[in-house]
């Protein structure tokens, strides 16, 4: 069990995120590296892992298929590959954000493996929350850094207290270039540097996480925080890792969306599926 702090609580409570220096060790970042190259040699069939989606349900706003490419993905690989599940539902994660949301237990609601490339666009800034159908704020992303990298590589970034504005809008995909200018009100900005973390940088005039990662290194933070990273000015390859996680009361609303149209849930029910598993 890793033990969470009531500092790092009020941190991830206050500010929308926290860092979780070596979540994973690293034969735990090479298990998942291999994973994540058996899933790009041979990428699961979308219909097959989440069935036939809506004809009213957006489309994928992370997109392998753009022109421009931001990032490259595969998901679910825990579907897929037993080996990966020890990692990809290790109880001490699933613990560490249990203690941080202040739920009895939390679910795995979806995993993604990403390389943003070299020369890779910057990943624009968006809320997962408001494309995701759930009833309440009870969802993590934990985003774990599979390879050393630095400011250049467009490490993933944060919006500190932004997790307190609600839904700002919802992308089509991710060739909109939002402005945080365009997203805030003054009002907005006011409140977000009143929740602003001691060492989060100016950018765009609000306060901003950006910090290079070790391998293995996690930032968690809101689903409903605005995050987003900037393009990889490298050669070399920026790869993570992560999983949307929920408390185990949060209740599917039935909204149209790609990953639960076709798997059964009924209109607020719990994610009581074997496909969301409890890890904590």
């Amino acid at each position: 069990m890793i033990e969470v702090s009531e500092q790092e609580v009020h941190h991830f409570r206050r500010h929308g995120w926290v860092r979780v220096p070596g979540l994973h060790d690293a034969a735990q970042v090479a298990k998942l590296l291999a994973t994540m190259e058996k899933g790009f040699a041979h990428p699961p069939d979308v219909n097959e892992t989440y069935g036939k989606a809506a004809a009213h349900s957006p489309k994928d706003v992370v997109s392998n298929g753009d022109a421009q490419t931001v990032l490259l993905n595969v998901r679910e690989l825990n579907l897929y590959y037993d080996e990966i599940k020890p990692v990809c539902c290790d109880p001490r994660v699933g613990d560490v954000v249990r203690q941080l949301l202040g739920v009895d237990k939390v679910r795995l609601f979806s995993e993604t493996y990403l390389n943003k490339p070299p020369a890779g666009k910057a990943t624009p800034w968006h809320q997962d929350w408001p494309l995701q159908p759930f009833d309440r704020r009870d969802t993590v992303n934990c985003w774990v850094a599979l390879d050393d990298i630095v400011l250049e590589q467009g490490p993933l970034q944060v919006v500190s207290g932004s997790h307190r504005l609600g839904s700002l809008y919802m992308p089509v995909d991710f060739s909109e270039e939002q402005s945080l200018s365009t997203l805030l009100s003054k009002e907005d900005i006011e409140l977000l540097w009143s929740l602003a973390a001691p060492t989060d940088l100016k950018m765009e005039e609000v306060p901003v996480h950006r910090a290079p990662f070790t391998a293995g290194d996690a930032l968690i933070f809101y689903g409903s925080a605005l995050h987003g990273a900037p393009g990889n000015q490298t050669k070399r390859h920026r790869r993570g890792y992560t999983r949307s996680i929920i408390g185990s009361d949060v209740r599917y609303t039935g909204m149209p969306y790609l990953k639960t149209d076709s798997v059964g849930l009924a209109a607020g029910s719990a994610f009581d599926l074997p496909r969301y598993p409890l890890f904590a």
